[in-house]
């Protein structure tokens, strides 16, 4: 099973590269591979990314293995892009991870490196454009801030037993911006509260295909309840009419759209967190 056009990770790197960084390939490196503090390693891991080096495909090998499961998705995502076929055995290797998003991720990654024809049962997906709407009411905040993200909701009643999915997403999405925190430590400046929900899930026909779709909705409050924020974003994925749509399957294909869907959402939404000042000294 498989997605054509994803909504990826390494899509939401916005912020802006130090110069400093430009020919630290072997420093970054050792940085993700070696340094005790995840945070590190991931900023690391998002600095690698974003340069798309050759060198960088052994570290990022390596760090398919690595403790933190954000470090392990980041990585199968850069190998992803780099589009050295070498990867491609580590990364079916992390198709047995134990963590969920990880395996997305590589699966993902694969079929970048190595697509495959299509056929009757092939999957597809696109993107439903994502949409914001922000009106900050806050002073700039200088330094890190801290978010607390709560259980989502559900508008659809067939998707009530995706919100923990959408949650751990969410929470996985944030948990690698550089300067944010997920917790509930902070003053009242620096805490912001992030809910959501999942407002469609669909099933339609559109000609030979059966298209489920999803969307949702992100909304950001400070801590004192105010509404600062509301994005949101969704994706379609598409099979064949003809294809045997089993409910694992059809549930499979659900997860897809809602995790293309909340990444989309997400660029919007880191967008919003450092406008309010991560990553500002």
């Amino acid at each position: 099973m498989r997605a054509i056009a994803v909504l990826l990770f390494i899509t939401t790197l916005q912020f802006p590269a130090r110069a400093a960084w430009a020919d630290q390939i072997d420093s970054l490196s050792k940085t993700l591979e070696n340094d005790p503090s995840e945070k590190a390693r991931i900023s690391a891991g998002l600095a690698l990314a974003k340069r798309n080096d050759p060198r960088s495909l052994a570290p990022f090998i390596r760090a398919l293995t690595d403790q933190s499961h954000v470090v392990r998705g980041l990585a199968a995502t850069a190998l992803g892009h780099l589009g050295d076929l070498r990867a491609i055995p580590a990364l079916e290797k992390a198709l047995s991870d134990d963590n969920e998003t990880v395996r997305n991720r590589a699966r993902a990654a694969i079929d970048l490196l190595r697509p495959r024809p299509r056929g009757d049962s092939e999957l597809t997906a696109g993107p439903v454009p994502t949409r914001a709407r922000i009106t900050p009411r806050e002073p700039p905040i200088r330094g890190r801030l801290h978010v607390v993200v709560n259980q989502m909701g559900v508008k659809a009643r067939s998707a009530h037993y995706l919100t923990g999915r959408m949650r751990d997403l969410v929470v996985s999405e944030l948990a690698s911006a550089p300067d944010v925190s997920i917790d509930g430590d902070g003053d009242s400046l620096h805490q912001f509260i992030v809910d959501g929900s999942i407002t469609r899930l669909s099933r339609d026909t559109n000609g030979p295909w059966t298209e489920i779709t999803c969307e949702v909705t992100i909304t950001v409050s400070n801590s004192r309840g105010a509404i600062l924020s509301i994005v949101s974003g969704g994706a379609t994925v598409q099979t064949s009419r003809g294809a045997s749509l089993s409910r694992p399957v059809e549930e499979a294909l659900q997860a897809e759209a809602l995790d293309n869907a909340v990444r989309g959402a997400h660029e919007n939404l880191y967008s919003f967190l450092m406008r309010q000042g991560g990553g500002a000294k």
